[in-house]
């Protein structure tokens, strides 16, 4: 008979792994232009900062979500022994 219920160990591998997948994604540091006030360049500080924004949050959503997840393998390991326990075969 085939083994079921949660591999936790592998379950915590695999959301760890695509938890940290957006941690190599750097930030842009800032540029300054000294030498021209045009548009297309000065904005680009304000799409760093953007940017730099958004990734801080896509980070921060990854990290809590990879621990919601995490804590669901926890749950449902300790659902499926609770079923077992109550569990009676005729």
């Amino acid at each position: 008979m085939a083994k079921n219920g949660v591999d936790l160990l592998g379950w915590e591998m695999v959301v760890n792994r695509a938890t940290n997948a957006s941690a190599d994604i750097k930030h842009y540091q800032a540029l300054v232009f000294s030498k021209t006030n045009l548009t297309p360049f000065t904005d680009f500080d304000s799409l760093i900062t953007d940017y730099n924004s958004a990734l801080d949050k896509l980070q921060g959503f990854m990290k809590s979500d990879g621990k919601k997840m995490i804590q669901a393998g926890k749950n449902k390991e300790a659902d499926d022994a609770a079923g077992q326990n109550n569990f009676k075969g005729k």
